[in-house]
């Protein structure tokens, strides 16, 4: 293992143990060896997933804390004009939309990216992402309204681009 990565497992480990002496309520000697190993284990586990991506800089980690506030601020829009589609859905007494699967490309979404993605889609009230297809490398996503399923895409798309991706690629 390289230095740096030396370090940011190290980091890593400190920060896990941390949150579990502050969870327990307890920095006894015995608690933070017993936290210690669980944040050991964790690691080992996840190191193939924490590890094998190259770290941001400090000049990258400060432009994505730059577009947080917008992305944040987009998914709570998304949110409230989602639960009013909703609202407006079922107080109607005949059905307005047509539901469905769309296929949502992930594009050069990275991993991560497609998480955040998929909890920002499903968080929207009419949206939910019901399948990740990664051999075509598609998000199946069932919308309240899938009338225009180029639409869905076109939203999804512009939404990652614009307010995402500069935050969580």
């Amino acid at each position: 293992m390289s230095p740096g990565r030396a370090g940011e497992a190290g980091s890593a480990l400190a920060a896990l143990v941390l949150v579990y002496a502050l969870t327990l309520g307890s920095f006894a000697g015995l608690d933070l060896l017993l936290g210690a190993l669980i944040a050991a284990l964790v690691l080992f586990a996840l190191r193939g997933f924490l590890f094998a991506h190259r770290a941001p800089g400090v000049g990258e980690l400060a432009r994505r804390a730059l577009g947080l506030p917008a992305f944040l601020l987009i998914v709570a829009r998304e949110v409230l004009v989602g639960t009013w589609r909703v609202s407006v859905a079922v107080l109607r007494p005949t059905p307005a939309h047509v539901s469905g699967l769309v296929a949502v490309p992930m594009d050069e979404r990275s991993d991560f990216g497609v998480a955040v993605s998929s909890i920002a889609i499903s968080l929207t009230p009419g949206e939910l992402v019901v399948d990740l297809d990664w051999e075509r490398r598609v998000m199946l996503v069932h919308a309240l309204d899938a009338a225009d399923p180029k639409r869905v895409r076109d939203q999804q798309r512009h939404l990652y681009e614009r307010y995402q991706r500069p935050v969580f690629p």
